[in-house]
């Protein structure tokens, strides 16, 4: 691995680190802070999410619910491409809500790409998959 793409999964590995600490106090603005505008995600329920301010709505309508507890992506894996522009990274997600009894928490396996566009990483899309 190069100096470049050790630097790059440090980047990257800081800012999922940065957006679920965000998730986690329920701040749907810094939520998408790093997300590029024009990413795109595709939810657990398979719904498309066209662009980050679309994605901060959803932030904010989840972290309005009574019952919201937590989402949190777990990277288990980046790979950063050779010149340091690209990377994916998979993971494990989970999100729960109260009661948990009543089918309100879902994980399973996501996949994240990462560009870097003006010497920032961004998450470009996702898709979270549940099982």
């Amino acid at each position: 691995m190069t100096d470049a793409q050790r630097a790059a999964e440090r980047e990257i590995r800081a800012a999922r680190a940065r957006s679920n600490a965000a998730i986690a106090r329920r701040d749907p603005d810094a939520s998408v802070a790093e997300m590029a505008p024009d990413a795109l995600v595709i939810a657990s329920s398979g719904a498309l999410v066209p662009n980050r301010a679309a994605m901060r709505d959803a932030f904010a309508h989840a972290f309005a619910e009574t019952g919201f507890i937590s989402f949190v992506r777990t990277p288990e894996r980046l790979e950063i491409s050779a010149n340091a522009e690209t990377a994916a990274e998979e993971g494990r997600w989970r999100s729960l809500w109260e009661p948990a009894a009543a089918g309100r928490e879902r994980s399973g396996p996501y996949l994240a790409r990462w560009t870097c566009r003006d010497g920032r990483w961004a998450i470009q899309s996702e898709v979270f998959i549940p099982v």
